[in-house]
């Protein structure tokens, strides 16, 4: 299978960036392996994303895969039909959502990160700067039919 090109904007680097400052310092100090844990889920996911960042069953994956927790962003955004939210839960570290498009048909584009501190469907401004970089997106490079 093909992969998508991968394109970071808004926070998600800084995001991973964190991801990799806490690891370090869990390593220097000896920690418990959460962040180790969490960098290893969050790679795998990453990788098979950029495989098919679609919403699969465990059937389309090997017996020893974890599939990433997407799901189609259906309510809270004008671009109903347009995201997809990834989810990583890990106790103890944090409930966190990476919102992302499929754009032109070949790039995965992870729009914006944040800690999804509460129960129930997105909200509307924590999508706000997704949206703001989708349309960033789209004018830079308009979206083909």
């Amino acid at each position: 299978m093909e992969k998508y090109k991968l394109e970071y904007r808004g926070n998600v680097k800084e995001f991973e960036d964190c991801i990799l400052d806490n690891l370090r310092r869990e390593q220097e100090q000896g920690q418990s392996l959460r962040w180790s844990k969490f960098v290893e889920v969050y790679a795998r996911q990453l990788a098979i994303i950029q495989e098919c960042p679609y919403p699969e069953t465990e059937s389309e994956l090997g017996n020893d895969e974890t599939p990433p927790s997407i799901k189609l962003i259906d309510q809270n955004t004008e671009y109903v039909g347009s995201f997809y939210r990834w989810g990583l839960h890990v106790v103890g570290i944090g409930n966190f959502r990476v919102i992302f498009c499929i754009h032109n048909y070949y790039k995965v584009v992870l729009l914006h990160q944040f800690d999804k501190k509460y129960n129930g469907a997105i909200r509307k401004e924590d999508l706000t700067p997704a949206e703001a970089e989708y349309e960033r997106l789209c004018y830079e490079e308009p979206q083909r039919n």
